[in-house]
């Protein structure tokens, strides 16, 4: 049990929900929460590959769950699923396409390893099925639709409420297996649930639903206009509850990858969005909660823009709850930035100044929106007498939001256990590069090190698997790891530091893949973090998947196997070459996998993988390695 205090002393908010997992996951405690829990799902019922939207109330607060469809785990969107302060859990899955019959399903929502909510899901191979998102919001939303299992290469009819609906595009023909996607614009309607209908020129037909809300949360944009990261804050959303972004119909990412409202007065919530690749124009910004409260904003994209959004020189921020952070932009009289200016943060009404930050080399600073307990306008000044951006900022009272400020940047190595010719298995090293500020993207240090992380990988096509995961150095005695879910496509691992906390750079785990598919077949391994936790506090998004390539006897890593191959390996054993992925050197995976000499613990190096390849190359064995 000290160890568990320790943790949760050390892992701070990232702690809170494994703690719960440990301590009630077996308990009476835990069995009050199953009872109250509940799941909804939409559609009910459709064919395998249909788009399923699900809502789970009742949840432990925070807590961290996989979702199952038929017993198995889904990939979810979002990818990480970590419930608000009250129980709320919303996304989305794909019912799955393989291995699937007709009939019902069960969908479930599991903690802990304790399923604590489900609802039933008909798998239908015919019948025909359509995807709303957002399904719910104002009237002038632009929502997608999304259709699956009509008929092949046949026109389409999009209706709101017996309405028939303008799309983009304008003519909708179905794909040689019945599918399609687009796009329409919510009528003027007052506030209710409303039929969204696809039919095609057959008369097949499916049909969704919509709930118009009229946009009662107030959603503020910085920039307004422009190219790249936007800073978006919220305002008068749901308590504690996820939203979700759209840009122009759209779901777009955002840091953090699920923002949550605050819990105090006003509930707001601050994101940074990166704007997507779209023809000068104005777009809506849409904003959706658990409890399908909206808000809209308006992004403009104008003509000849260059690559950095630059708001409007005196331009307002967004408001903003307390502790959130914001950019600030110095530019010149020609709009260049002014590197080295002194900025301001000075109390609007006392004249007093509480912060002061000099901008980078482009220009840009990253204030923090001060502790107020009124709402509070705050003026933005430079000693450059160049233009800032923005003006002024009003600050909220209310809970700092839960964003977190920084982000992991990631990589992957692939080497041996043991280099210079020793034989150790090949592995895959998950390693945080560096962590960089969210907005500037400039490199910001820890004083604290990491103090847990949260991971999965992916690999395919079929015939490449993880044989084993753990963690390195203070986390290699307390890390956990779930292989081969989803299907036999997935290794989950999750560590929490033991010792010394690391700083980046540092590599926390490591895969040990293992190949028995074919010379010829082109394998990917990609690593995806979902969270990286400062033992001092706060959170650190991850910055994009990353993935690695192998093929199985290609040990120069040039794309083909030849008896060069055999030759690298024998060199390496005898210490005349190194590990590595240059040229030169030698692939520890695409070296060690034509024998696959462990079955635990991944494949080592030996001078056998040489001589597989060199009677694959006359013809004793076949692309898979296996004896003729």
């Amino acid at each position: 049990m000290k160890k568990l205090i320790l943790i949760i002393r050390s892992l701070t908010r990232f702690a809170v929900p494994v703690a719960l997992l440990l301590i009630v996951g077996s308990g009476h405690v835990w069995r009050a929460q199953a009872a109250a829990a509940t799941l909804t799902i939409t559609p009910t019922s459709g064919p395998p590959g249909a788009t399923i939207s699900f809502n789970a109330t009742g949840l432990p607060p925070y807590a961290m769950a996989v979702v199952r469809f038929d017993g198995q785990i889904m990939e979810t969107s979002p990818s990480f699923l970590f419930g608000s302060a009250t129980g709320l859990l919303t996304g989305t899955f794909k019912a799955p396409t393989q291995n699937i019959t007709d009939g019902p399903k069960m969908v479930t929502v599991e903690v802990g390893g304790v399923a604590l909510a489900s609802a039933a899901f008909e798998v239908s191979s015919s019948l025909a099925a359509i995807f709303i998102d957002p399904s719910a919001g104002p009237s002038g939303a632009k929502i997608t639709v999304t259709g699956l299992n009509f008929n092949p290469s046949s026109l389409l009819t999009i209706k709101f409420d017996g309405q028939t609906m303008l799309t983009t595009p304008s003519s909708i023909v179905s794909t040689p297996t019945g599918g399609f996607i687009a796009s329409i614009s919510v009528p003027a309607k007052g506030n209710g649930l409303y039929a969204v209908t696809a039919t095609d020129a057959a008369g097949k037909s499916a049909s969704g639903t919509f709930r118009v809300n009229a946009a009662t949360g107030r959603l503020a944009l910085y920039p307004e206009a422009g190219v790249g990261t936007v800073l978006l804050s919220g305002r008068d959303f749901t308590g504690g509850s996820p939203v979700t972004v759209y840009f122009d119909g759209q779901r777009v990412p955002t840091i953090p990858e699920v923002p949550t409202a605050s819990t105090g007065t006003g509930a707001g919530f601050s994101a940074v969005l990166s704007v997507p690749t779209l023809a000068p124009g104005q777009y809506q910004v849409l904003v959706i909660d658990g409890a399908a409260v909206a808000g809209t904003a308006t992004f403009t994209v104008p003509a000849g823009v260059g690559s950095g959004a630059q708001g409007p020189a005196g331009a307002d921020v967004p408001v903003l709850d307390k502790g959130a952070r914001f950019p600030v932009t110095v530019l010149d009289a020609s709009l260049n930035p002014v590197a080295g200016a002194t900025v301001y943060l000075i109390n609007n009404a006392s004249g007093i100044t509480l912060q002061m930050g000099v901008t980078s080399a482009a220009g840009l600073l990253v204030m923090t929106a001060p502790d107020v307990n009124n709402e509070t306008w705050f003026r933005v000044e430079s000693n450059s007498g160049s233009l800032v951006s923005p003006r002024r900022v009003m600050v909220l009272p209310g809970q700092a939001p839960a964003a977190p400020a920084l982000r992991a940047e990631i990589a992957l190595t692939n080497h041996n256990v043991v280099d210079g010719g020793a034989t150790g298995p090949a592995y895959i090293g998950g390693r945080v590069v560096r962590l960089f500020d969210a907005v500037t993207g400039e490199t910001s240090g820890i004083t604290d090190g990491i103090g847990a992380f949260d991971a999965y990988a992916t690999y395919g096509p079929a015939g490449i698997t993880v044989k084993a995961a753990s963690g390195v150095g203070s986390f290699a005695a307390n890390t956990t790891s779930l292989l081969n879910t989803g299907g036999g496509g997935r290794t989950n691992i999750t560590g929490f530091q033991a010792g010394a906390a690391p700083n980046p750079p540092a590599e926390l785990f490591r895969l040990y893949p293992w190949i028995t598919g074919s010379k010829d077949t082109a394998y990917t391994v990609t690593v995806h973090f979902n969270l990286v936790s400062r033992v001092g506090g706060g959170e650190v998004s991850q910055a994009g998947d990353v993935t690695k390539t192998f093929r199985r006897g290609d040990a120069n890593n040039n794309g083909e196997v030849t008896i060069t191959d055999a030759l690298f390996i024998a060199q390496y054993l005898a210490g005349l070459r190194s590990l590595g992925e240059a040229g030169d050197q030698v692939n520890p995976v695409n070296s060690a996998t034509p024998m696959n000499d462990s079955a635990t613990a991944g494949s080592s190096i030996a001078i056998q993988d040489a001589m597989y390849i060199a009677q694959m190359l006359a013809g004793l064995r076949d692309a898979s390695y296996t004896q003729i």
